[in-house]
């Protein structure tokens, strides 16, 4: 219903006529409109008038299903109702529709408009929008994209990239032939043997194109390097992406590569997939050379925290950027009793892995019971960032209240993402939270030509790599009683060991 309103200065009669016309137009049903400016193609029209007149091209403003706006220009005179015998719309200089229309409406503005209303047929809108979205123009783009991968990436290199592709997809289509011969994949105890014994033969020729493309790559200019990124990525990501390892580097849920659920693939026993291929990667994956350090390394931290806590007195211990904490866990498991009090901190800015941490600390707590009775587990979700330039005197409160006297910090990971002066200045932080006789103990990974070439090029993930002396280098100004780098077994990760006078 609409109410009729009524006017005094007309009649009865008309002040309803005039209350129907408004909520005819009020309720009138039209149309969807396109408009012209979303498009990155650009529409134009040519109207022909009677007698072959052709007027335009004029500037399209918006289409709809039954009519369009176009921009008229000044010299353009057509009188409304005008029909005209054809309109003509172009989509970057294409015809894409003829129809015949009339003018509907001319408004003044800036630019004036011009409507018209079909009256022998309709434009469909989607096509439009399916050209627009796979245009000559876009096309075209593609191919000088693809001109300027020529020029810059050496033809050895693409054809170096274009080989490891190659191995990728007969290797993905052996284990489809076997799965498909087999009506299904063998048990997985029988897989990851057949896996190990595949691997002997496969493994080092694939290791090997990976670390001459990490040689090849080292050669190029920063440009083609850039560029070689995203064209290795189109090659290879669709074949390796199956992999839960390589999907989870990729994919980075947590906003980062290295993160918790990733750490656990590369350790894992069991191997994961969907397909038998995508399990041969999985366990090619905990094969390249740096996620075999990230097992050691695991190892290396352990051996560090358990000579602390078998020291057997009161201890305040940070595990920076905890991730899953995986060495906390087997130290506690480990470790005959703790009597002395034993705080133990854990720190990370991703939720998600302070939640998974936190529950596998306590699950071995409540496992051990009483003999790890003096353990004491804190759980803090906080970030570099703020322990760096905390926002707030709250922030700044939990390095000076919650965070001082500690008797040994460490980290894994985390300073595989920092810059050189970022990493400075953090180590002088954490230094700074210590007591007297306090431990640093801070990794970094080494690069690996294998591992990091298809890390980088297939699932960009970027890390900043460092060897020993630019490790030292991050402990320059501390008055330290000694600074040592300690190796893992791979001789892969570095830990930079920082000891506070007593």
């Amino acid at each position: 219903m609409f109410a009729i309103k009524r006017d005094k200065s007309v009649g009865h009669r008309g002040a309803e006529h005039v209350g129907l016309q408004g909520a005819s137009q009020t309720f009138r049903y039209r149309p969807s409109r396109l408009e012209a400016s979303a498009l990155a193609s650009t529409l134009s029209c040519e109207l022909v008038r009677g007698g072959g007149q052709v007027i335009g091209p004029l500037p399209v403003l918006d289409v709809s299903p039954t009519g369009l706006g176009l921009e008229l220009r000044e010299s353009v005179l057509i009188p409304l109702g005008t029909i005209l015998d054809e309109v003509r719309l172009l989509q970057d200089g294409a015809l894409v529709a003829s129809e015949r229309a009339v003018v509907v409406n001319l408004l003044p503005g800036n630019p004036p408009r011009l409507g018209l209303r079909l009256v022998s047929g309709l434009f469909d809108l989607g096509v439009l929008k399916l050209r627009d979205a796979a245009s000559a123009g876009s096309l075209h783009g593609l191919i000088n994209e693809q001109r300027m991968d020529r020029e810059l990436l050496p033809d050895l290199w693409r054809a170096a990239v274009a080989d490891l592709a190659q191995l990728l997809k007969r290797t993905r289509d052996f284990f489809e032939q076997i799965e498909a011969s087999h009506g299904g994949a063998p048990g997985r105890n029988q897989e990851k043997e057949l896996f190990e014994e595949l691997f002997l033969v496969w493994g080092p020729e694939y290791h090997a194109q990976l670390r001459r493309l990490h040689t090849m790559t080292s050669e190029l200019s920063a440009e083609a390097r850039e560029r070689g990124l995203e064209y290795a990525a189109h090659l290879l990501l669709p074949l390796v992406y199956c992999s839960p390892i390589h999907r989870r580097a990729y994919d980075k849920p947590q906003g980062y590569a290295g993160d918790f659920e990733l750490m656990r693939l590369f350790i894992t026993a069991e191997i994961e997939g969907e397909t038998l291929y995508a399990r041969f990667l999985h366990y090619c994956g905990q094969r390249y050379p740096t996620a075999r350090t990230v097992v050691a390394r695991e190892r290396t931290m352990r051996r560090a925290v358990r000579e602390r806590i078998e020291q057997g007195r009161a201890l305040r211990i940070l595990c920076l950027a905890c991730g899953p904490a995986l060495e906390l866990q087997n130290v506690l498991r480990e470790v005959a009793r703790v009597d002395e009090p034993v705080e133990l901190f854990l720190l990370d800015q991703d939720e998600d892995a302070l939640a998974h941490a936190h529950h596998g600390v306590r699950q071995v707590l409540a496992e051990r019971g009483e003999a790890l009775a003096g353990v004491e587990l804190n759980a803090l979700h906080f970030s570099v960032i703020q322990l760096l330039r905390p926002r707030d005197e709250a922030e700044a409160a939990v390095a000076r209240e919650l965070l001082r006297d500690m008797d040994f910090v460490y980290s894994a990971g985390l300073f595989d993402y920092l810059p050189r002066t970022i990493a400075r200045g953090l180590t002088r932080q954490l230094y700074a939270l210590l007591r007297d006789g306090g431990e640093l103990f801070l990794g970094n990974l080494r690069e690996d030509p294998a591992s990091a070439w298809m890390m980088e090029h297939a699932t960009a993930w970027h890390l900043i790599y460092r060897e020993p002396d630019e490790m030292m280098d991050l402990a320059e100004g501390i008055d330290a009683q000694d600074t040592e780098i300690v190796l893992d077994e791979t001789e892969r990760c570095m830990f930079l060991r920082i000891r506070k006078p007593q």
